[in-house]
């Protein structure tokens, strides 16, 4: 089967979420941060640092998933290692080409009280 109208596919498959025993099989399709940073070619450090750059990326993918793909997703915050240094301690540590990572915040289980 040829698609040729992505976007009734995408409403279709939609629809098709949660019809238990239904004939269809609904998709999911995940374009993430690093796909968005490598697709447009952009700065990872300042989409992960930059809120508005981040999210002015995330629209101009979306137009082109949305013209290629029939398939379009909205703003989204990602607090991910952010938050996750804020709670455990530890400090980003950004990359040119992947998304950022922490650092240890604790060295050896001595440090551990």
């Amino acid at each position: 089967m040829r698609i040729t109208d992505y976007g009734k596919f995408w409403e279709r498959n939609r629809e098709s979420i949660g019809m238990n025993g239904g004939r269809r099989v609904p998709v999911d399709l995940y374009l993430g941060n690093e796909w968005i940073c490598e697709h447009l070619n952009l700065d990872c450090v300042r989409f992960y640092t930059d809120y508005r750059y981040q999210q002015d990326a995330r629209r101009a993918c979306a137009k082109i998933t949305e013209r290629e793909l029939g398939y379009s997703f909205g703003p989204m915050i990602d607090f991910g290692v952010i938050m996750d240094a804020s709670i455990y301690g530890g400090q980003p540590r950004f990359s040119e080409t992947a998304p950022p990572v922490l650092t240890h915040a604790i060295e050896a289980p001595e440090e551990i009280v």
